[in-house]
This record gives structure tokens, sequence and C-alpha cells, in this order.
């Protein structure tokens, strides 16, 4: 009995695999494409992105393929149309990219430079976030599969120096890109660039503070002219001067962020 309802449970998991290996396979055209449109706003736009669906060679840390106390279950039993089944289905997904064009798409962790990187995954939380939007705004009866409502784009993004590698122009497009993000949702950004930090509606320094004890990391928030002197800071590297103030000043006009303190 214990073997039968063993068997039922493999051929209704097999069964969703294929379902959900298939939805992938569409998935997958559209995500490439839309990564790659993104791409195109951020300076690459002879990049192309593939998002690569193959069948999974071993099940991974499925719960199906570790020992239990219960009726052994052999690997045979876990493969389903020569994939092996694992806890995510039977798919293995990769992303490819080729950074221009004539190039042959490769895998990203691989061949990209850290500005790629850096442009691929913000291109990413995009496409996200605008397919997350999307599938929520659809009317239930076109298509939509039963709890498909629960669908909500991410509530806060994090990019953590999504600015490595990168700067001038590029930077700029990147600080509009992130400030597009924020429009519909929390936005925290950690970078080191004032092009793009002088998106941001908040700005915050984080300072090292040694009192003769220990050594404190503080956070302050900076407005106003404390914000100027802060982004023509991160212009220099150092002190500020009234060139990389008056470029400062200049960042957050363009920003539509300039304060009317500094005008």
């Amino acid at each position: 009995m214990l073997a039968a309802h063993r068997d039922e449970l493999l051929a209704q998991a097999g069964k969703n695999a294929r379902r959900l290996s298939k939805r992938r396979h569409k998935a997958a055209r559209q995500f490439g494409a839309a990564i790659s449109r993104e791409l195109s706003e951020l300076g690459m736009g002879k990049a192309r992105v593939l998002v690569e669906v193959t069948p999974a060679t071993s099940g991974g840390s499925s719960p199906a393929a570790q020992p239990h106390s219960g009726a052994a279950v052999s690997p045979a039993a876990l493969r389903v149309d020569d994939a092996a089944l694992g806890r995510d289905g039977i798919d293995r997904v990769q992303f490819l990219i080729a950074p221009n064009r004539g190039m042959v798409p490769r895998p990203l962790k691989r061949i990209a430079s850290g500005g790629e990187l850096s442009r691929a995954l913000l291109a990413l939380k995009r496409a996200l976030g605008a397919g997350a939007e999307r599938e929520l705004n659809a009317p239930s009866s076109v298509g939509r599969s039963k709890g498909a409502g629960t669908v909500r784009a991410a509530g806060v993004q994090v990019f953590d120096e999504v600015d490595a590698g990168i700067g001038g122009s590029t930077a700029d497009k990147i600080g509009r890109a992130i400030a597009s993000i924020s429009a519909h949702r929390q936005v925290l950004c950690i970078t080191h660039l004032a092009s793009i930090a002088a998106y941001g509606e908040a700005h915050f320094a984080i300072e090292k503070r040694d009192d003769g004890r220990c050594v404190r990391s503080e956070l302050i928030r900076v407005e106003g002219p404390q914000r100027v002197a802060e982004l023509a800071r991160m212009l220099t590297g150092d002190s500020a001067t009234a060139a990389s103030t008056q470029a400062a000043e200049e960042l957050l006009s363009n920003a539509g962020e300039l304060p009317a303190a500094a005008e």
C-alpha cells in the first residue's frame, strides 16, 4: 500500500514537472527578450540575452532523493523524460549573453565584465518587476492559472554596488533606470557614484568614527547643502572643491532633486 501511494505521488510529481517545464520554456524566450530590451537602455544596445532551459542531470537537493525511513525510491523512479526530478522540477536554467553583435552567447557568469554584470543584474530586476506588474494587473479570465492572483512585484529591491566597473554616461543611465523602479516600489541602492546617488529621494552617508576606544559606523541622512557637499566629496574622493560643488548641484538639478538652499 505504501509503495502504491509512493508511485501515485511520483506520477503526480512527474506530471507537475512537465507542466512547469513547458511554462519555463515559454517564459524563457519572453524573459530573455525582455532583459535584452532593458540592456539596450543601459548602453548595451548590441547585447543579446538568452535564458537556456535544459534537462537537469541530477536531482540536486531534492527531498525525494535523500535517504529516509520509508520505502526506498530508486534513482530511475526520480527521472522524468530522461531528466532528473528535483525539488525545482526537471530543468536546469542558465543565463547566456552575447555582449556584442556576432558573438556566440555564452554563460553570463563566465564572460561578462564587472560593468556588464552590473547592468545585466539591473536589467534582470527591471524585467522581473515589469513582468510581475503585468501578471498582477492581467484579467483573471485570460489564461491565468489558479493562484496566479497571488503574484506580486517585489516590495523592496536592493542594489548593492550595482555600479561596479562603470562610469560616465552609463552611470547616469543606471541612475535613471533605478529611479524608474522606485516609482513603483521601494528601492535601497548602495553606491559609490555621485551620478547614481543624485537620483535618490533620500540620501544617507555612511561614516566611520573612532572615539579612541572603538570604531563605529554611522548612517547619516544628508539634505540640502549637506547633500551637495557629500556628492561633491564623492566626485573628488576627498574634500569638496568649488568645481565639484558646482558639478554636484548640476547632478541634483538634472535628477530633479536640487535643494532649495543650493539653488
